[in-house]
């Protein structure tokens, strides 16, 4: 996404821009955590729980790595909550499904779920 679109998308939170990207799911206030992450769309991470007398399946979020002006803010399972940033202040978006698409510089063990690349305006001057 580039500065343009996004100009072009004002008044837009960031999670609902990013929700427009095919293979991203946003998740709100998940796990516990308030603000908004992003996730892929095509995995998730089957976790059993113990339901009543039973153990049922279920599927809990498989969170994007995001980094920002370059720098790995969602190390060791971390979140970033994206509506921490304002579309205006963003220069430029990038997201990678997956290890085979990132570039090296963003790869890392816990990218199976997908990258976020942002880089702000600030980073820029």
């Amino acid at each position: 996404m580039t500065r343009d679109f996004l100009a072009a998308q004002e008044g837009r939170k960031l999670a609902t821009i990013l929700g427009q990207v095919s293979g991203i799911r946003i998740w709100s206030n998940a796990g516990g955590n308030r603000g908004e992450f992003v996730a892929s769309s095509r995995k998730c991470i089957p976790v059993v729980v113990r339901r009543g007398a039973g153990m049922q399946q279920t599927c809990t979020p498989c969170y994007a790595e995001v980094f920002l002006d370059g720098t790995h803010v969602t190390r060791h399972g971390q979140r970033f909550d994206i509506s921490s940033i304002e579309p205006a202040d963003i220069e430029a978006i990038e997201y990678y499904r997956g290890a085979a698409e990132s570039p090296g510089r963003y790869r890392s063990p816990d990218d199976a779920c997908g990258v976020v690349v942002i880089h702000t305006r600030l980073a820029k001057r």
